[in-house]
């Protein structure tokens, strides 16, 4: 569905000289890679996490693999067309919704971009409406449609811009940040549609963002870039496994104090916090059964409950690495 193999996109750099009229004559040229040797194999109906720190190259590959941008060098291929390409088919094929960029008539209601879409993909009218009215509904825009599109809030406009996306049905659906700006609610019920129309109609979707959240309520698959380059590429899993190596554990027992007092000594563990009922502490994923072995030795254990690390903790610390 979308394949990338050597994927490269530089961007030529000129440096003018100061001054009357050095400004009028290119000094130096240089050239920056935004995008370098990049390999991606992702099945239809996949969904999966594009991600990276500012700067990374993360929307420069979706804009190639969009057609919006033209590649330096390499081969790529979305649903079986080369995206620069910009055949008919293929743009019906995908949506792209950006959280910096709007589909949206700002000067216009809202339903009317949707209608526009709606005619200039030939969505037959049956299928538009019943389409519309679903999307309208899950969403609450109800009472936005008459609302011009600069009037609306972040979050309305972001789910107005996936209604846009989806109304002709797309086979390849390309996100940049689709829950930014949208409250806890809002946010649940655009992951909560997404993964519907993932798994309904197998639309493949690959997805940048900075929320976790988003990572780990939908993708089972992560791909991280940085620089430019692939840092990692498996599953969500094996991401939190491979680089989160401290676990915390919170054990319910009947003296918290007691267990405290004899886990200060113990340089292998952090302790996190207690209430009058617990302690939850941090250790080293490895040595963590040892210390489980250890603790139940010395107190009495009401409960054990596992807490593994944060996937934005993890990120973080990939990003560091490389």
């Amino acid at each position: 569905m979308i394949f990338a193999k050597d994927l490269t996109k530089e961007f030529p750099i000129f440096k003018r000289g100061k001054g009357f009229p050095g400004v009028f004559f290119i000094k130096e040229r240089s050239k920056f890679t935004a995008v370098k040797s990049l390999d991606l194999s992702i099945e239809k109906g996949e969904f999966v996490a594009f991600l990276g720190p500012n700067g990374a190259g993360k929307t420069t590959t979706l804009k190639m693999l969009s057609g919006v941008l033209h590649p330096t060098e390499g081969e790529i291929s979305v649903n079986g067309f080369v995206p620069y390409e910009r055949k008919k088919q293929f743009k019906r094929d995908i949506s792209f919704v950006m959280a910096q960029k709007t589909q949206l008539f700002l000067e216009l209601p809202v339903k009317d971009t949707f209608t526009f879409i709606g005619e200039i993909y030939d969505v037959p009218k049956s299928e538009y409406d019943k389409r519309i009215s679903h999307m309208i509904e899950r969403f609450d825009l109800g009472d936005k449609l008459e609302t011009l599109g600069r009037k609306l809030s972040l979050g309305q406009r972001m789910k107005c811009e996936l209604v846009c996306a989806l109304i002709y049905q797309p086979k390849v659906l390309f996100l940049d940040e689709p829950t930014i700006g949208l409250d806890i609610n809002s946010a649940k019920e655009v992951r909560n549609f997404l993964t519907e129309i993932n798994k309904e109609f197998g639309v493949t979707i690959l997805l940048t963002t900075h929320n976790m959240s988003d990572v780990e309520e939908l993708c089972n698959r992560t791909i991280v870039i940085n620089k430019g380059e692939k840092v990692f590429d498996g599953s969500t899993s094996e991401l939190k496994k491979l680089f989160g190596t401290k676990r915390e554990i919170e054990f319910v027992v009947e003296n918290p104090k007691q267990l405290i007092a004899q886990l200060q000594s113990n340089k292998d563990i952090v302790i996190m916090n207690s209430t009058e009922s617990s302690v939850r502490i941090s250790c080293e994923r490895s040595g963590a059964s040892k210390i489980i072995a250890e603790i139940m030795n010395q107190v009495e254990v009401l409960d054990i409950n596992f807490y593994d690390a944060d996937l934005a903790d993890i990120v973080g610390k990939l990003y560091r690495q490389v």
